[in-house]
């Protein structure tokens, strides 16, 4: 059993080993599929986010955005039927470049970006007409079979210097030879224009660097480029290619993550039934182990009580012999020592007499030596508080000693001093004397002269005081004249570079030169009215959007002029503030708004028609609903009038002369009113249900189902020991009316009852006539039937 039981410990050590490496492995593919569909996830976001951008890109080249107002009128179909769209194809479908050659090719190609190229000649002079015609714009177009100018590329070009043919990704036909024939790519401009001037007889059309820089064969520059960075045709095109070909890569990763994920669900899967597998048969091996174990434990348990039982009646037998011969021994020494007993016994009694006496001696001198410990320590209290008072005496007697030897110390320092002071004083007194002597004679020599000098000093400080006068109101008058200097010139300075940032704004906002601008003839332009609304349901892409006054204003008189010298230019900042104000409130133009308004037109039309629909088919739905509540209502009365009526006969009859009652309790809520049950028993004052014998109230809950079933009778009930606390009587009456529904339903009855199976048709039971065999019978009783009762009621009774 051992070796059986070790076995399958090592097996379910094995096993269990397994399960953890596959849970293991269960886990990390787990997350290598989670993320596998995260990476699925976010592939598909970048998808939507491509498609969207596409989507837009695609939608702004189906609107024709950034093709003039001539282009786009002709590709909308706005000259007639007379010209076939399909003959119409677009030049720069024909252009095909890498993103690195795109600005220079934009520079090169101007306005050739939204070139047309039509069949013939004459639809082009035709599309020209109409376009003159109905004021629709410019357009570029090209036609087939007209000569362009061809040239010729050096082999001896500079490095850096490339042909546009050349640089083309996609085929080069006769129109993209045209328009790019004697156009260059050049890295450095000034290595082009040398080779230009080295070489009188090269001929070329335009040179474009990579920034877009434009030279022309006349020797024109253009060059710049603004703060914004409108999408091109070109770049349009470059983006839509772009975008497809990254969503094509993006299907394909997709793809292959989905995949790769499905991969790792079903290794997953395969995984989880690997553990399934793994852990049924771990458990079979641990109720094995188990069951071994418990097998061991019972045999080890059944040796251990017998070792233990053993034992025990090993240990009993030899107790009871060292008991038996240590009583033997025990009786033996009982009977020496109680000899001794007595002997000691006798002398103990004296020696205890001897022991009291000399106890009540000790206690008498103990009782002594305690009176006079007391006195003892009395004493040594005492002389202790003694000497701890002479100590402190002591060290207060040596204080005062040391403070009274540093006072006798500091006075004989301050004799010394005193002493020192007074002679160097009286030293002093002696030098003072002769000094004063010398002053009160130097002063008196210089009285005299200090009198005259005072006497020149007021005169000259007379004299000075009359210059700084003079001088303070000069130097105040310079003063107010450079303030206002300095004032007239920082005013100067302020209009002067107010005025350079109005021209710089001017020309910068509106390419207008202030210098060159009639401000009288602008502002009275200014007030002109203009027709504020727009209706742009009736307008179509391409119409102008041109303000247009409510009545001509004509030109100003010379009066009109002279008037507008007076103009309040603080209300007129305060009008271009606001006008400002509400154009920054505008926001960027938007250059589909137009386009959009329609679309948004549409769309509130379409929500609109279905709103309306929304809100018809709610009206609908509310008036059926109060159609359906009030016949619900109708016949809910009816059927409820019709049911008090029955259950008040059926209660009557049931009961043999009681009263029952059904009310709402809530008559204006007859759907959601509850219903309110009177039963009176004959004989009795009962006002609640909750006070019926468990029979009345059966015979209550059967005449109510026999109201209603006289309302809408069922094809068959089932009454499950309907009849057990009824009595005699009630049974009786019971069966009675039960008798009397056989000819609407048929009823299946579990009772226990005499008389209910003694009324019934057929009965059904089962018995068991042997021990653990059970046995289904049935019984028909013979009676009488009439032909209404054709259809018996069934008891069934349980035996």
């Amino acid at each position: 059993m051992v070796t059986t039981l070790e076995a399958r410990q090592e097996r379910r050590d094995t096993e269990q080993a397994a399960l953890d490496s596959l849970t293991t492995q269960r886990k990390q593919t787990i997350q290598e599929a989670r993320a596998k569909q995260s990476e699925a996830q976010e592939t598909d976001k970048t998808i939507a986010r491509t498609t969207a951008q596409l989507n837009v890109l695609e939608k702004l080249n189906n609107a024709f955005e950034g093709f003039g107002a001539g282009a786009k009128a002709i590709l909308q179909g706005k000259l007639g039927d007379q010209l076939d769209p399909a003959g119409i194809r677009l030049l720069a479908k024909n252009f095909q470049v890498s993103e690195e050659n795109r600005i220079p090719f934009e520079a090169l190609l101007g306005t050739h970006l939204d070139a047309l190229v039509f069949d013939s000649q004459q639809t082009l002079t035709q599309v020209i007409a109409k376009l003159n015609e109905k004021k629709l714009g410019r357009a570029t177009m090209r036609a087939e079979g007209i000569r362009a100018i061809a040239y010729n590329t050096p082999s001896d070009l500079p490095e850096g210097v490339i042909s546009a043919l050349e640089i083309v990704d996609s085929d080069v036909n006769e129109h993209v030879r045209a328009v790019l024939g004697g156009c260059y790519v050049s890295h450095d401009l000034e290595r082009f224009i040398a080779y230009w001037e080295a070489h009188p007889e090269f001929r070329f059309s335009k040179v474009s660097t990579r920034d877009g820089t434009l030279l022309g064969a006349d020797g024109t520059f253009q060059g710049g480029r603004g703060k914004g960075s409108d999408a091109s045709i070109l770049q349009r095109q470059n983006e839509i290619r772009t975008l497809k070909e990254s969503l094509e890569g993006l299907h394909q990763k997709v793809a292959v993550q989905r995949d790769e994920a499905e991969s790792l669900q079903e290794k997953v899967q395969s995984i989880e039934k690997e553990i399934e597998e793994k852990r049924a048969l771990i458990s079979e091996v641990i109720q094995e182990v188990s069951t071994l174990k418990a097998q061991q434990r019972a045999a080890i348990q059944d040796q251990q009580k017998n070792a233990q039982a053993r034992e025990r009646a090993e240990r009993e037998l030899s107790d009871f012999e060292e008991q038996n011969q240590r009583q033997r021994a025990s009786l033996e020494n009982a009977r020496l020592e109680l000899g001794k007993g007595e002997d000691d016994l006798n002398n103990h009694r004296e020696s205890i007499e001897a022991g009291e006496k000399a106890v009540v001696t000790y206690r008498e001198e103990r009782d002594a030596r305690r009176d006079r410990l007391a006195d003892l320590r009395l004493q040594l209290a005492e002389k202790r508080q003694r000497l701890e008072s002479l100590d402190k005496a002591m060290a207060q007697i040596s204080q005062q000693r040391d403070l009274t030897e540093s006072t006798l110390r500091r006075r004989g320092q301050e004799r010394d001093t005193l002493i020192e002071q007074g002679q160097s004083l009286r030293d002093e007194e002696g030098n003072m004397v002769a000094r004063h002597k010398q002053i009160s004679e130097t002063l008196e020599v210089t009285g005299s002269e200090l009198e005259v000098q005072r006497e020149r000093f007021q005169g000259l400080e007379a004299r000075v005081k009359e210059a700084e006068q003079l001088i303070a109101e000069k130097r105040r008058d310079e003063r107010e004249i450079e303030s206002h200097f300095n004032k007239i010139e920082v005013k100067l300075v302020a209009c002067r570079s107010k005025l350079g940032t109005l021209s710089e704004r001017a020309q910068t906002d509106y390419e207008a030169d202030l210098a060159r601008i009639d401000w009288k003839w602008q502002l009275w332009k200014a007030d002109e009215e203009f027709e504020k609304r727009v209706d742009l349901d009736a307008m179509e892409d391409g119409d102008p959007l041109d303000a247009q006054p409510k009545t001509e204003r004509g030109d100003p008189t010379p009066a009109d002029l002279d008037a507008m010298d007076a103009t309040d230019w603080t209300e007129v900042g305060s009008e271009v503030k606001a006008l400002k104000s509400r154009i920054a409130s505008m926001g960027p133009v938007n250059l589909v708004a137009i386009q959009e308004y329609a679309d948004l037109s549409e769309r509130y039309t379409f929500l609109k028609e279905q709103s309306d629909d929304l809100w018809n088919s709610k009206n609908s739905l509310v008036q059926a609903i109060d159609e359906i509540n009030t016949v619900s209502q109708q016949l809910f009365e009816d059927t409820f009038e019709q049911i008090t009526k029955n259950f008040k006969y059926t209660y009557d009859q049931l009961t043999g002369g009681g009263f029952a009652d059904l009310k709402l309790v809530d008559e204006g809520d007859v759907l959601d009113s509850g219903i309110e049950i009177t039963a009176k028993p004959p004989g009795t004052r009962l006002k609640s249900l909750s006070l019926l014998s468990g029979g009345q109230k059966t015979m209550t809950a059967v005449a109510l189902l026999f109201a209603i079933y006289m309302v809408k009778p069922s094809p068959f009930c089932v009454l499950d020991e309907l009849d057990a606390p009824l009595d005699d009587a009630n049974i009786g009456r019971f069966t009675e009316m039960l008798k009397s529904f056989t000819r609407y339903s048929q009823f299946v009855i579990i009772t226990h009852n005499k008389r209910t199976i003694a009324a019934s048709n057929v009965v059904y039971g089962v018995t068991m006539p042997e021990k653990g065999v059970s046995k289904v019978i049935s019984m028909r009783f013979n009676k009488d039937v009439s032909a209404d009762d054709l259809t018996p009621a069934k008891a069934i009774g349980e035996a």
